[in-house]
């Protein structure tokens, strides 16, 4: 009995002694960060099966145990990596924020004080000091945006550097877990059913610490360890092994530090953003990719568009020294950067033009020119889309809503409703739609180009993951689906050399605008402040005309209609150069002042004008006339067939169609039938350098094509000498309906040429060298007013605009006419209708004549050589400080500036209170598990009494089973 109710005293004595233990333990770690409240699970003892029935033999501790609520722990780590994410995106967009915002060190102020200076300058537009105050002010306007993107670039390396700190932090707590992993594993194999508490403890804590840098998942496994995941399932803890992140370089741009991940065999996987979210590494990346990629994007967008719009009205200026102004600032281009990795050897270039358009339906097809160069492509197929702009023609077929020759003037750059001006004499009935220019268009997006497939190519807007395909039979066919697809994104992209599927090109068309804008002028006096042309009325005139100052819309309009230039022996000369234009004789300059203007004859010299060039070879009789024909793209080509019937062509460049082999023409796309003028059809043809001799067709005859090559060969053949022998020029109409005349005998491409029919010599007409292309008028051009003449069926009018130019006349209803000045054609309707308060445009200059002016009334347009007191391009400049050039048409320079700050500005607002909301949440979740989890002192205090008071009692037990033990012998003795 005695060694039984000692043993009971003993398991009492014991289970206190841990009672005491486990409640010691949790107030020693009340304040240990991580630590869960511990108690001891107590049980009976097997009872003793007596004749009196079962007697207890005691109790014994079977565990000691952690409380540990698993959906609290998960909700507050959540909130923790959430309130991590925030509170390091929060502090760095404050940065932004800040910068930005400030009203000193801003961009703000600096623009406006830029348009200020303007104005000021042009108030006195020949102050020295005035204009150098204008170029201060605009170094200080680039020195701004430069240092505001030199502080986002800090900001940006300094993101690197805490990236990689980060990754370091991640690897050492990732390595930890892993370490603790294999304690749990050894400890539990030694105690199955005991759990190593306080290594629980711990290892809960790092995934706790862990969660605050990403966010993770946690898997338990029936070892006790833990497996850790982050993104979409990537391991980072898989028992003890471990995946271990690294900071590299992005592939695509080495000044950025991107996430990989390595695997344990050393293999290396560069890991999208969207995968390394949560905690202070994913607060980085989401503030690198939403806030500091867009702010820097939308700085430079708005640098780009100063300086593109600045330059582009300062070149259409004159400076204080006479010369056409230039670039103020230096042009900037976005940046395309191929992946090192790259197999082939493509260079992807992106572009942003801004030019306005000419597209003209001919009756088979869309000729487009860009006004900007003249530069003319043809298209079988709408939509399409060039330079990055799109444009389309709806109504249904072309055949029913375009008729020969409908034209539309396609200006990207101007407000919606302004766009697309359709000419008030079209005949048909298409609508031509234009999305906004490269500057209105360009997002703050970047792009990756990719090929994804062969002649597949892939654009990823990665602001927002939305994407294009385009496919074709080449490579350069597949971009340009591609940038039809997209289009309009604010730039256009072009191609060279051959790609490998998975090569791919980071595009940034505005991230490096800031930081590269510079002024390209450093003189004064080069600031193009006066206009190069000025306008005046005769001081001899009796009516009330008016003609308003002159604008400079262009300089560098195409000749649109022909002009012919005649011989004149006697001053060994050409006469009948466009008046107002400036002729290049080799690198000699002839002013044009009037139609009887003699610019002396050098045969195979390059004669240069507005865009065209020409050479004489051989020796021109006295009278001889020559046409130059302006309708084709590029330089200008011998007089061809086409011109001489009258026929429309896209392009008639002289193309070689194999060795030896001259062609006179290579598109000349014929109608299905065509009728000579009534006076007959009649030119020279020269061969290969031959003596000229005379063709000639009969009048107000009709061919079929074929038939029409059959008498031109006829023709030819009989006016063609023996030698060269008739069989050498071939005339023939190939599979696409072209007709072509071609020499089988050796000689350059241009060896074939025709011209008109006064050409009485050997002397041929050839394309020459273009050396200049200004169509600015350098003498005086005076239009002449005639009142209408009804018996001759004559409308009031000017006349005198120079030969080979295309007038525009806006009326003030807004409706769009086009004259054009062809001394070619037969007729003597080289005039433009009177109409008072239009905008008439020719060759660049835009001008009004109001009032009523009477006949023989003159208006003169020239040149501006004593325009140092004009300021008119600097009003133009200063106008762009309130135009809508950005945002589809409806944001200016400020505007745009100011959404940005403001966009910065609310989403730190929008961050701030996020975070503090997820502030409370961790203080609520914190709360309720440490209500479950967390060390009572009050509540350990009373377990410390009652393990005591236990203790006590069963020492007291022990004593009296040791009297009684003692009684029992003393009765034995």
């Amino acid at each position: 009995m005695a060694s039984g109710f000692f043993n009971i005293s003993v398991s009492g004595l014991n289970t206190a002694q841990m009672g005491l233990l486990t409640t010691g333990h949790n107030i020693a770690n009340a304040s240990t960060e991580g630590y869960n409240r511990q108690y001891i699970v107590q049980s009976n003892n097997a009872p003793v099966l007596t004749g009196s029935g079962f007697l207890g033999t005691g109790s014994n501790v079977l565990t000691v145990r952690r409380v540990y609520n698993e959906v609290l722990a998960n909700q507050v780590r959540t909130a923790e990596t959430n309130v991590a994410e925030l509170d390091n995106y929060s502090n760095q967009i404050s940065q932004i924020d800040n910068l930005l915002a400030d009203s000193t060190a801003g961009v703000s102020p600096t623009l406006q004080e830029f348009f200020s200076a303007i104005s000021d300058l042009a108030s006195t537009p020949s102050s020295i000091p005035a204009r150098q105050a204008m170029l201060s002010s605009a170094q200080s306007l680039a020195a701004r945006f430069q240092a505001v993107d030199q502080q986002l670039t800090s900001m940006r390396n300094g993101v690197n550097t805490e990236i990689m700190t980060e990754v370091t932090t991640i690897n050492s707590m990732v390595q930890q877990v892993a370490e603790i992993n294999q304690r749990i594993i050894i400890a539990q194999a030694a105690g199955p059913s005991q759990p190593a508490n306080d290594l629980y403890d711990q290892r809960d804590q790092l995934i706790n610490d862990l969660s605050k840098e990403i966010n993770i998942t946690v898997q338990v496994e029936s070892d006790g360890s833990y497996n850790m995941f982050f993104g979409t399932g990537q391991p980072l803890v898989v028992g003890t092994q471990t995946y271990q992140l690294k900071a590299q370089a992005s592939a695509e741009d080495l000044t950025q530090i991107e996430v990989g991940l390595v695997s344990p065999n050393g293999q290396t996987i560069s890991l999208p953003e969207s995968l390394v979210s949560g905690g202070s590494l994913g607060g980085l990346l989401q503030f690198r990719s939403e806030t500091l990629d867009q702010a820097q994007n939308s700085l430079g967008r708005v640098a780009m568009a100063i300086a593109s719009t600045v330059n582009e009205q300062h070149r259409l200026g004159q400076d204080l020294q006479g010369l056409p102004g230039g670039g103020f600032f230096k042009d900037i281009q976005p940046s395309v950067l191929g992946a090192p990795t790259n197999n082939g050897y493509a260079r992807v270039t992106a572009s942003m033009i801004e030019s306005d358009y000419r597209l003209e339906w001919d009756g088979t097809q869309f000729n487009l020119t860009r006004l900007a160069d003249n530069t003319k492509t043809s298209y079988q197929s709408m939509p399409i889309t060039v330079d990055g702009i799109a444009i389309d023609v709806t109504g249904g077929s072309f055949a029913g809503t375009a008729t020969n020759p409908d034209t539309f003037l396609i200006k990207p750059s101007a407000a919606p409703q302004d766009r697309v001006m359709a000419l008030n004499n079209n005949p048909g009935s298409a609508i031509v739609t234009s999305s906004g220019s490269n500057l209105q268009t360009q997002n703050t997006s970047d792009y990756r180009l990719e090929m994804v497939g062969a002649n597949q190519l892939m654009l990823l807007r990665l602001s927002d993951g939305e994407s294009w395909t385009g496919v074709g039979a080449t490579e350069q066919l597949a971009l340009d689906d591609l940038m039809k697809q997209a289009a309009p994104q604010g730039f256009d992209l072009s191609a060279t050399g051959a790609m490998s599927v998975g090569d791919s090109f980071l595009i940034r068309p505005t991230r490096y605008a800031a930081r590269d804008l510079e002024l390209a002028i450093a003189d004064p006096r080069s600031i193009a402040a006066a206009m190069a042309v000025r306008t005046s009325a005769a001081s001899t005139n009796g009516g009330t005309g008016a003609i308003s100052n002159g604008a400079v819309v262009s300089n560098n309009t195409a000749l649109a209609a022909p002009f012919t230039v005649r011989y004149e022996a006697s001053s060994n000369s050409l006469i009948g150069f466009p008046v107002g234009s400036r002729v290049m004789v080799g690198t000699q300059a002839f002013d044009i002042s009037g139609p009887d203007t003699r610019v002396p004859f050098t045969a195979t010299v390059s004669y240069s004008i507005a865009g065209k060039a020409f050479s004489i070879s051989g020796s021109p009789n006295n009278g001889d006339v020559f046409v130059i024909d302006t309708r084709d793209s590029g330089s200008a080509t011998p007089n061809t067939i086409s011109s001489l019937l009258g026929l429309p062509t896209a392009s008639n460049t002289a193309t070689p169609l194999a060795t030896g082999n001259a062609m006179l023409t290579g598109s000349i796309v014929l109608p299905g039938s065509i009728t000579t003028a009534a006076g007959g059809v009649a030119f020279r043809i020269a061969v290969d350098g031959t003596d000229s001799v005379s063709v000639s067709l009969p009048a107000s005859t009709t061919y079929t094509p074929a038939a029409l090559a059959a008498a031109l060969q006829a023709a030819i053949n009989a006016a063609t000498p023996a030698s060269p022998n008739p069989a050498d020029v071939a005339v023939t109409i190939n599979a696409t309906g072209q007709l072509q005349v071609t020499s089988g005998l050796a000689g350059g491409v241009t060896a074939l040429a025709a011209s008109e029919p006064t050409v009485t010599s050997a002397a041929v007409l050839e394309p020459a060298l273009v050396t200049q292309s200004t169509s600015l008028p350098v003498k005086n051009v005076s239009l002449i007013y005639r009142q209408a003449d009804s018996v001759a069926g004559l409308p009031a009018r000017l006349e005198g605009f120079p030969a080979g130019s295309r007038v525009t006349l806006t009326r003030p209803d807004g409706t769009v006419e086009e004259f054009l000045m062809d001394p070619t054609d037969g007729s003597a309707n080289d005039y433009v209708d009177f109409v008072a308060n239009g905008t008439l445009e020719f060759n660049g200059v835009s001008f009004k004549v109001t009032g009523a002016p009477v006949e023989g009334d003159r208006f003169m347009v020239g040149p501006n050589p004593s325009g140092v007191g004009d300021a008119r391009n600097l009003l133009a400049i200063a106008s762009l400080q309130t135009a809508n050039t950005m945002g589809e048409g409806t944001a200016t320079f400020q505007a745009s500036y100011t959404q940005m700050v403001s966009e910065v500005g609310n989403k730190a607002r929008e961050i701030s209170v996020t975070l503090e909301a997820q502030q409370n949440l961790v203080t609520q979740w914190t709360d309720a598990m440490q209500s479950a989890s967390g060390v009572n002192l009050d509540e350990e205090a009373a377990n410390l009494l009652r393990y005591q008071q236990a203790y006590q009692a069963a020492a007291k037990m022990m004593t009296v089973a040791s009297t009684l033990f003692d009684d029992i012998l003393a009765i034995a003795r």
